[in-house]
């Protein structure tokens, strides 16, 4: 209670108001938040820093540029732009969006204490600072309620047992019920709550708020806040509720989509093209009570509580066209786990095959996990990729394993015995290839920064490309096929991006995180429905004054808001230092035996069971005996660090195997790919001596790498008149490079170089071809995934052939 006083919070509790539902008739307390005291919040929280806040040309007064090729952020935006000019009028206005966010969390066991927050922030924010989980604030709760308690208690009231006027002395207060539709009913309540909650940001709006703004040392006075809501950030089914939809996916629905008018017999074609819907239209079919129109579009007959709030004023959609589809779940969750069902559909989900497959992909996804590039996406997964639970931002990870598994010897074969004829048809296999491959182009492209309205415009009609080819290959028969709301919503994508910005700007990914707060505050309350809400609000709220206490003992108290704040000097990155060092083993030579060993000279468990190649040892001790004048051994290293990138060669990484990793080095010749062994410490060598380990190298004072190198596979040759074999985009294989072959191709003596660690060009990620004796797969790095997708959308239309059978 102090610290609320301290930090103006002690106005700023949760207040209720008691309303009676609209179906129901029962009579609930809603608790909620005043936006204006939110916008206060958010605008004066200590822990901001000058990057954080998102100005033209560094001026809350500035106006955004007339022509901007590029959309990042959400002020560049069609929505803010548009709003923008038809709003600010003065000098001293400053365009605010506020950004809403509603979503449900399952706090335990008792279903029926889930939490249902909306939230708002400020546009002002950047997109990093509001991925941030304060950079949020509570508007208020959706109220925990059932109609069947109430109807129970109902029933027992009108029995006239005497029990019942000692237990529901209150019970008088629900009135009689109207029979209506259990789609309108459901929706009817919720919006009747969602309509409580919405009232202060309604006034918010109307009213505007006066501030004065400090950014980088500098304080605008007299600022006129002038707010509007740029989009809701939710999942699919909270969007159906705001809109008034229909949340039911079977066939009988009439439109699944509720953005447009799309029937649901089109919602699978690619080139859908239909009418939106607006606010105007759904208001005027509701007050004249058009139950079967509405019906007829999937809509209830029920008030909608973002009905007359100021949306972004670049159409007249409302709230109907500001639920964006977002990356989370219309892609990692559906295009992504459809193509992979599909792929185990064709393969037979329950066939030997399929278990094959699964398990070889697990392998995949295990060699995928060690490597120096630690930019790719989470790939080792304890069942493979078709069994347990997967998270969504996975499913890239799983792409990835599929993609990989389709250029190995062993899956291709696994596949092209498929018992389905699907997979055994000429070409469709190279057909997998290309959609999986362009599907994670595609993801990586999503996740983007700033994009090209240009390439906007065009990635409208690749879409179109992009859902042919899932349809065509995937073929799924599950269901309703692509009949599903996840497949049309590609459709609206691009256009979604023109509005508010890049995918990442509406992307759930952050604020699903965020519900770990609010469970813990919710598991702090009674758990009675009656308070749940309330004493929810109340934890939030005593975790916020805590944290305004500790930025305080940090030196920046809330009340220096006007005065600015110092931002922090940033600590030493991690970039600027290199270290070698990790798991550290010498080699050793036997006198009278002459038999070479090694010795483990770092602590570490299980030294008995670290295994080294001959080949190695032998290479290792040329060395050390050709520097042996100037050193007793040389220290071989498992770790090398350096530009904050981590380098291993551990012969058996805490007790879980061999991770050794690739890099790219440069030669006089040009880059190849190489594969690390170990690190020699020669530090400890004069400056002057310069040591010639062979006729390709020598050594001197510093960190030296032992590397196997390896050749690019040369492309095969093509026939005069026929047309190259189509490649795979994301893997090259390359060939080890060995003294010598068996028979079969097996490298018989390993080819060991040793070069300065200052060649290291860039981390890879190699993975063996599993099926052949020596040949690996090199993928392109994930920087490249999304250059190689913009090339595509720049390519010409024409070369996108779509022929769909009936």
């Amino acid at each position: 209670r102090k610290l609320r006083i301290r930090y103006h919070m002690d106005h700023q509790y949760a207040t209720p108001l008691t309303i009676t539902l609209p179906f129901c008739r029962s009579e609930i307390q809603v608790w909620k938040k005043l936006a204006q005291d939110n916008v206060l919040s958010l605008l004066t929280d200590p822990r901001w820093n000058d990057e954080d806040w998102m100005y033209f040309d560094d001026d809350p007064f500035a106006k955004p540029p007339e022509d901007c090729p590029f959309v990042e952020d959400l002020n560049t935006g069609e929505a803010y732009l548009a709003t923008y000019r038809k709003l600010i009028t003065k000098p001293n206005q400053i365009l605010v969006a506020l950004p809403l966010y509603i979503d449900g969390a399952v706090t335990g066991q008792f279903d029926k204490l889930q939490v249902t927050a909306l939230k708002m922030s400020i546009g002002l924010l950047n997109r990093k600072a509001r991925d941030k989980e304060y950079a949020w604030r509570n508007l208020g709760f959706v109220t925990n309620y059932a109609k069947e308690d109430h109807r129970g208690r109902k029933m027992f009231v009108e029995s006239g047992h005497i029990a019942a006027h000692e237990l529901y002395v209150d019970a008088t207060s629900d009135e009689e019920d109207e029979e209506v539709d259990e789609e309108d009913d459901k929706a009817a309540d919720y919006h009747a709550i969602l309509s409580v909650l919405l009232e202060s940001v309604k006034e918010l709006i109307l009213d505007g708020m006066p501030v004065d703004i400090n950014y980088k040392g500098k304080l605008y006075k007299d600022c006129e806040l002038v707010f509007f809501i740029p989009f809701v950030k939710c999942d699919g089914d909270e969007a159906d509720k705001l809109c008034c939809s229909f949340r039911s996916r079977g066939q009988n629905v009439q439109q699944l989509c509720r953005y447009c008018m799309c029937p649901t017999e089109e919602t699978d074609n690619p080139r859908a093209n239909y009418r939106f819907k607006t606010e105007p239209m759904m208001k005027k079919l509701y007050e004249q009570k058009e139950v079967e129109k509405l019906r007829k579009m999937s809509q209830s007959c029920v008030p909608n509580a973002f009905h007359g709030l100021r949306f972004g004023l670049h159409n007249d959609r409302g709230v109907h066209g500001a639920c964006p589809f977002e990356l989370l779940h219309a892609v990692l969750l559906g295009i992504f786990k459809y193509a992979r069902d599909c792929l185990f559909e064709q393969l037979g989900e329950t066939s030997a095959t399929a278990k094959e497959v699964n398990a070889l992909a697990q392998e995949i996804g295990r060699h995928l996990s060690r490597q120096s590039d630690r930019s790719k996406p989470r790939t080792k997964f304890a069942h493979g990729i078709l069994k347990g639970k997967l998270m969504a931002k996975e499913y890239t990870g799983v792409m990835l394993i599929i993609a990989a598994m389709l250029q190995t010897e062993t899956g291709k074969q696994m596949l092209s015995s498929a018992r389905r004829k699907n997979l055994r048809q000429a070409g469709q296999l190279m057909d997998w290839v290309l959609l999986i491959e362009t599907l994670i182009q595609w993801e990586a492209y999503l996740n983007l920064p700033q994009m090209e309205k240009n390439h906007l415009q065009r990635l409208k009609k690749k879409h179109q490309f992009l859902l042919f080819l899932l349809k065509k290959v995937g073929a799924r028969h599950k269901g309703m096929g692509f009949k599903v709301m996840k497949f049309h919503a590609v459709l609206h994508l691009a256009q979604d991006i023109e509005m508010f910005g890049v995918p990442m700007v509406v992307d759930t990914g952050s604020n699903e995180s965020h519900h770990k707060t609010t469970k813990i505050a919710a598991k702090l309350t009674q758990k009675d429905v009656k308070t749940f809400e309330k004493q929810t609000s109340e934890r939030l709220d005593d975790f916020h004054v805590l944290d305004l206490a500790m930025a305080e003992m940090a030196g920046r108290p809330i009340w220096n808001y006007s005065d600015g704040y110092k931002t922090k000097t940033p600590a030493k990155s991690k970039k600027d230092i290199t270290t070698t060092g990790g798991m550290m083993f010498r080699v050793t030579e036997d006198e009278e035996t002459k038999a070479i060993g090694f010795e483990v000279i770092t602590r570490m468990k299980n030294k008995d069971k670290v295994q080294q190649d001959s080949g190695l040892l032998h290479f290792v001790l040329q060395i050390q005996k050709k520097t042996s004048a100037w050193l007793d051994f040389i220290p071989v290293c498992a770790e090398h660090i350096r530009n904050g990138q981590i380098f291993r060669s551990h012969p058996n990484y805490r007790g879980k195997g061999v991770w050794r990793d690739w890099v790219m080095i440069e030669w006089n010749t040009g880059d190849y790919p190489a594969k690390i062994w170990g690190f020699l410490h020669l530090s400890e060598l004069p400056e002057h001596v310069s040591v010639r380990v062979n006729d390709e190298c020598k050594v001197s004072k510093g960190v030296w790498a032992v590397i196997e190198s390896c050749n690019y596979t040369p492309k095969p040759a093509v026939k005069k008149g026929e047309m190259a074999p189509r490649t795979s985009e994301l893997f090259k294989p390359i060939i080890l490079e060995a003294l010598s072959y068996e028979a079969d191709g097996y490298p018989k003596h390993r080819k060991f170089y040793v070069v300065d660690v200052d060649s290291f060009k860039k981390p890879l990620v190699v993975i063996p071809n599993i099926g052949t004796k020596c040949e690996f797969l090199m993928m392109t790095p994930r920087d490249q995934w999304s250059e190689d997708f913009k090339t595509w959308v720049a390519a010409a239309h024409r070369e996108d052939m779509m022929e769909m059978e009936d």
